[in-house]
């Protein structure tokens, strides 16, 4: 959802547009550290200067959580009873760490995983 928010071709970037201004009203943003960086890496191949002006933009959204031996432990669990790869387990396993209301994503694999998953439908 985030690689989706600064990404202007990006066909979901409407949608997590709205989402993200829709949930700012009720809900604090918590982007785990595994989401921010991995949203980031196309800014940065494309410049050093737009890696950094998304940085900013993502600290100025939300709250960043690092990944702590519970969310890891927690992701190791999700990884072993379900097909998620280890960046997606780390992003869910965060989410629920923290008592996440809800969980945007444009992924639809994710659809089952937790109850909170929202996916968003461009």
């Amino acid at each position: 959802m985030l690689i989706a928010l600064l990404d202007e071709t990006d066909v979901g970037r409407t949608v997590a547009r709205e989402a993200v201004a829709q949930s700012q009203g009720h809900h604090d943003l918590v982007i785990p550290v595994t989401a921010f960086s991995e949203s980031i890496v196309a800014l940065y191949r494309r410049s050093r200067r737009d890696g950094q002006c998304a940085e900013a933009a993502l600290v100025a959204l939300g709250r960043l959580v690092d990944v702590t031996r519970d969310i890891a432990s927690r992701a190791a669990q999700l990884r072993a009873t379900r097909q998620i790869k280890l960046p997606d387990a780390l992003i869910l396993a965060t989410a629920m760490h923290v008592a996440a209301d809800q969980i945007l994503t444009l992924d639809r694999r994710w659809r089952g995983v937790d109850l909170r998953v929202r996916l968003l439908e461009p």
